[in-house]
């Protein structure tokens, strides 16, 4: 019997684990008067800036009201819930190994980085085309 790795199956319950959490955080968050500190010592949005709202509507279905607060964390989430499911696939259903962590991980995190910086200049753009990513 071959052994498999079952992390991948790990993916789904941490996102309904922070699912879980983020609701009453949201309201503490809310109730203690919670902003971005780089938002508020620079005037800049940063790649999270709106996301407490994004998560908000995406938690209750609002796809449209997500996208218009953190396009990025939505576009994010909807790529987290297809390579979990491929992942997930790949396990379970085909029975094959879960690819190994570390193989691809430099291009990944530099993929990542290089796509948070693009985003947080795009939105930080003073009238330009790419404004409407500001929450």
């Amino acid at each position: 019997m071959r052994k498999h790795q079952l992390w991948p199956l790990l993916l789904p319950f941490s996102f309904i684990l922070l699912a879980a959490i983020f609701s009453p955080l949201n309201g503490w968050m809310k109730s203690h008067g919670f902003e971005c500190m780089l938002r508020k010592a620079t005037g800049l949005y940063c790649a999270g800036c709106g996301g407490t709202r994004c998560a908000k509507s995406m938690l209750i279905g609002d796809l449209q009201s997500a996208m218009s607060h953190n396009a990025f964390i939505t576009i994010g989430f909807f790529i987290f819930i297809a390579v979990s499911t491929y992942l997930i696939i790949r396990v379970t259903v085909l029975g094959l190994a879960a690819p190994k962590i570390g193989k691809d991980a430099p291009w990944w995190i530099g993929a990542g980085i290089t796509a948070i910086v693009i985003f947080t200049i795009m939105r930080n753009l003073p009238s330009s085309p790419w404004s409407y990513l500001a929450p």
